[in-house]
């Protein structure tokens, strides 16, 4: 077997890892091509599946089926949100529980929401951490909650009921706006995203805006305690 050295570490190279380019020979972690996000990419598949991104798509999915296999709409009346309802019973654990609700007349609802977590969870599970990221998800889908309740209180939106996992996928939009602003990364990509599903959420009618923005800033700012937190303990 033929061994060169790399052009730029110099290191030895064997014949299977060199790769030809116009000033000689580099091997593959020092040729271009291995960009940020194939490195991430790579580091997910050498450390495992996403568990917490898998069991959450898991959970909704089987919430999802819960809703349509138990009848007199038990699900939908033990753990939908509303405020003025939350208000008067003190039924707090809806804050949070509605996120794992959906539409049962539009599975586009449930099947939209678990894309996008599974599109995001990946990779943020990777960044943050198994931990912080099911924190990120949770406190997320509870800052939706409490945006609806803030725009129903000041009377910007009539209280109305609430189900979906939008607030905690919003949430994950915001962490990696965060994320990407914090390491300098090009954050248009994700702000053209945010801008389009924002859109989305006032024009048509039937859906929650409140929850989405709520989702989307407590997820940017608990992402930004973490970070900051995280570097200030190094």
């Amino acid at each position: 077997m033929a061994y060169a050295r790399c052009k730029q570490c110099q290191k030895p190279t064997c014949g299977d890892c060199q790769i030809p380019v116009e000033v000689g020979i580099l091997c593959r972690s020092c040729h271009p091509d291995r960009t940020s996000t194939q490195k991430i990419t790579r580091a997910i598949m050498q450390q495992g599946s996403p568990l917490i991104t898998y069991l959450l798509i898991a959970l909704t999915t089987i919430v999802y089926g819960a809703q349509l296999l138990i009848p007199g709409h038990f699900m939908f009346n033990t753990f939908a949100f509303n405020w003025n309802y939350v208000l008067e019973t003190h039924q707090w654990w809806r804050f949070l529980t509605s996120g794992f609700l959906h539409s049962q007349g539009n599975i586009s609802h449930l099947a939209l929401n678990m894309f996008s977590l599974w599109l995001f969870g990946r990779e943020l599970e990777f960044r943050l951490g198994r931990i912080k990221f099911i924190a990120l998800y949770l406190c997320s889908i509870i800052g939706g909650s409490i945006a609806v309740s803030l725009a129903s209180i000041l009377s910007f939106a009539p209280s109305v009921t609430t189900i979906g996992a939008s607030g905690g996928v919003f949430g994950l939009f915001g962490a990696f706006w965060v994320l990407t602003r914090l390491r300098g990364e090009n954050s248009s990509p994700i702000l053209v995203l945010i801008a389009i599903n924002m859109a989305y959420s006032f024009f048509f009618p039937g859906i929650s805006w409140e929850a989405h923005l709520g989702g989307m800033f407590t997820g940017a700012a608990v992402t930004w305690l973490m970070q900051k937190f995280s570097h200030q303990g190094r």
